[in-house]
């Protein structure tokens, strides 16, 4: 049950949300920074103050438990963000990808030492002889050795992906898995951490490659339709809460629209969009995969999808892990966590394996400190 709301609210949070984004956004080429660890939030700057939209959510094993949102759609203009709002996930995505990736490969049509170049049919003679035997597993979770930073390594098919459509993105995936499978490794592969996007979009190419379906529609088929999940693709359009951007001390809207996102092939590192409660029915199927049997997945699949590697042991597959003496003591035990932003909007995951509890935050301004903080706040009242 939650607790009373304190009499200070979230104006204050939603200042220091204001103050931390006025300092500059991800770039747009990055649609998360990975893990969003638990933290104090930074000082905000003295008198800063937005009402821009900020959404809450409390999730146990069964979904949604408890929602809130508040705070304006868009600077400038009175409207309010909804519970039922839409609101952009950025490289909350990564989860998504790698939970139907495990869905295929409990069909029998991956498995998770399957290799890109084999799965692709690349022409061996075009792949970096480093990367020829990295595997699935190592693409989420992002210990393959492709480049961290796609746009400064391979400017000319960063160029090419900003310039696609919607109809031509199977095809420029496949083509982008096959550019950077040509090298060069980061390091080599199995031995170190580099977080990559291009890495989850060589895995989006092979999930294609074998159901002969883009990832768009394997996302709508075999995860959100299932868990009931009202999600798409890209920021929220229509009667919806705009994206902000920072530029200098001014929070500027964001239409959807060219410039409003990373490029339509990075979806599978970072595109989907979801209201609170349709995130919180994904949430909820881990949170019920750590005690057993889902109807997607088996709990060997989760207890996999929640394990670190050798190489790192503080992230899973699309998801940031603390366990023992680097988890908070009101996770109980485990948690997993992640952020994702694209510079215009920010959210953000905290999953309480051990408690059965979750947390999710909001908001539509690229890359808030504060965010922390009003999730901090959330779990206190939940406790």
């Amino acid at each position: 049950m939650m607790r009373p709301r304190r009499r200070h609210g979230r104006l204050a949070i939603l200042a220091l949300i204001a103050a931390s984004a006025c300092g500059g956004t991800a770039p747009l080429s990055n649609p998360g920074e990975g893990s969003g660890s638990p933290s104090p939030a930074g000082d905000a700057a003295a008198g800063a103050e937005s009402d821009l939209g900020l959404g809450l959510a409390v999730v146990d094993v069964n979904g949604l438990v408890h929602a809130e949102a508040s705070g304006l759609r868009r600077m400038g203009s009175p409207e309010q963000v909804t519970v039922d709002d839409q609101w952009h996930l950025g490289s909350d995505t990564k989860a998504m990808t790698a939970t139907l990736a495990a869905i295929l490969v409990e069909e029998g049509l991956l498995a998770w030492d399957s290799s890109p170049a084999d799965v692709l049919g690349l022409d061996p003679q075009t792949v970096d002889p480093a990367l020829a035997g990295i595997t699935l597993e190592q693409l989420l979770t992002h210990t393959s050795g492709i480049t961290p930073d796609l746009p400064v390594t391979h400017p000319a098919v960063w160029s090419r992906m900003q310039a696609e459509t919607d109809a031509e993105v199977v095809q420029t995936r496949r083509w982008v898995a096959s550019q950077l499978l040509a090298g060069p490794a980061s390091y080599p592969p199995g031995t170190d951490y580099g977080y990559s996007n291009g890495g989850y979009v060589i895995a989006g190419a092979m999930l294609e490659q074998v159901t002969g379906t883009s990832w768009e529609e394997l996302m709508q088929e075999r995860l959100f339709g299932p868990l009931d999940m009202t999600c798409g693709f890209g920021p929220p359009e229509g009667d919806a809460p705009l994206g902000h951007l920072s530029v200098g001390a001014t929070l500027v809207p964001v239409s959807p629209g060219p410039g409003s996102d990373n490029p339509v092939s990075i979806g599978p590192a970072g595109t989907v969009r979801c209201d609170l409660a349709s995130w919180a029915q994904f949430v909820a199927l881990h949170l019920r995969g750590t005690t057993g049997d889902t109807a997607l997945l088996p709990q060997d699949a989760f207890v996999r999808l929640h394990t670190p590697t050798a190489a790192n042991p503080e992230y899973a597959y699309g998801w940031g892990v603390r366990t023992n003496g680097s988890s908070p003591d009101w996770a109980d035990g485990r948690l997993l966590l992640h952020a994702g932003s694209n510079g215009r909007w920010y959210a953000l995951a905290w999953l309480a394996l051990d408690k059965g509890r979750a947390y999710l935050a909001t908001t539509n301004v690229g890359d808030p400190a504060g965010l922390e903080e009003a999730l901090m706040e959330l779990v206190e009242e939940d406790s």
